[in-house]
């Protein structure tokens, strides 16, 4: 071969890295312009909002959010989706570890943002107080991508219960999952009396049977219940489009079925009732600050003074003669919920 057909071929071929090297830096670079840090997906959220950009606001979610927004809309259309007419932000701060921790249970990558915003709510929508607020972004990573997991109510320290004055809620609004409930009902969110939401709660999340032979556990799981509901009325969920909702009727929250009641045996009705009756005018405070705080439990999950009240922990404890506040307690006690130093009280109002 020739020299100068070997520097020819050189030359083709340094030509060719160097375009191959090109069109690698122009796709990193394409990737990273396209995959959003945290802060970025929030703007682009209240930029979705702005342009009532329904797909583009789905697709800033997790997947299963996405699939209950496409349900939403497959049920109820594109019209009334929107209920905001405008957000502008403000500020974005990180947030503490302890909010989102369920979350931190379920996902390996999560991030909580403490939002500010200016926002507008549609006029038909009278509920909707447009002004200054503060939402908690809950952030996960999917498949490399961070997402939209949920977006609530900020606790608000000016109006938090006390010991001497607080008031059980009245009401409680739920966003229904499942087809049972939106088929009934008619609707995707729906406002109902907190005693409707509990009775027809702890069927789907308690073992009914148990309430008779171990009322311990009966006390203990209805009361956990009703301060979970409690919590997130005054701090609720899920505080976006289209949900705009305190709690889900899934395990996201509590599993609730509007017949779960009147499915009862006429005899687990009346174990349901004696517990709900014990408990009526219970409530269960941080003891260091006399407030409600958020109440988690699991099927097998939790441990001592860990904030989370294992369910099958529970039953044994009652099966073993432990009394309902001894149980409280065991798993409430000195948990990051509520701060370590501090116990729980359990108090009537």
């Amino acid at each position: 071969m020739k020299k100068k057909d070997k520097r020819l071929i050189s030359l083709m071929i340094c030509c060719a890295a160097a375009f191959l090297i090109t069109v690698l830096s122009i796709q990193v670079c394409a990737e990273s312009e396209t995959e959003s840090t945290p802060v970025q997906l929030i703007y682009e959220y209240a930029n979705a909002v702005n342009e009532h950009n329904v797909w583009k606001y789905i697709s800033l979610f997790e997947s299963e959010i996405q699939e209950e927004m496409k349900e939403y809309i497959r049920d109820c259309g594109t019209d009334e989706f929107f209920s905001t007419e405008r957000r502008e932000i403000i500020s974005i701060a990180a947030e503490n570890d302890q909010i989102a921790a369920q979350e931190k249970e379920m996902f390996s990558d999560v991030l909580v943002f403490r939002v500010r915003e200016n926002i507008i709510y549609s006029a038909n929508d009278l509920k909707m107080n447009s002004g200054i607020n503060e939402h908690n972004y809950v952030l996960i990573k999917e498949d490399g991508e961070w997402k939209i997991y949920r977006i609530s109510g900020v606790e608000n320290t000016n109006t938090k219960s006390r010991a001497s004055a607080i008031s059980c809620p009245s009401e409680i609004t739920v966003y229904f999952t499942k087809s049972t409930n939106y088929n009934y009902y008619g609707v995707r969110t729906k406002t109902l009396p907190f005693s409707t939401y509990l009775n027809n709660v702890l069927p789907e999340e308690w073992y009914i049977s148990y309430f008779h032979s171990y009322p311990a556990y009966g006390y203990a799981g209805a009361l956990a219940s009703k301060m979970y509901a409690w919590y997130y009325t005054e701090n609720p969920k899920w505080d976006f489009e289209p949900y705009y909702a305190d709690v889900k009727d899934n395990s996201s929250d509590q599993n609730f079925l509007y017949n779960s009641r009147a499915a009862l045996s006429s005899n687990y009705r009346t174990y349901e009732d004696t517990v709900l009756m014990y408990i009526d005018r219970l409530a269960i405070l941080n003891g260091g600050t006399d407030d409600i705080f958020e109440i988690h439990y699991h099927a097998t999950d939790g441990t001592q003074y860990s904030g989370q009240m294992s369910q099958s922990g529970c039953l044994s404890m009652a099966m073993n003669g432990d009394s309902y506040d001894t149980i409280l307690r065991y798993y409430y006690d000195y948990s990051t919920y509520i701060g370590t130093s501090n116990r729980i009280n359990i108090t009537n109002y």
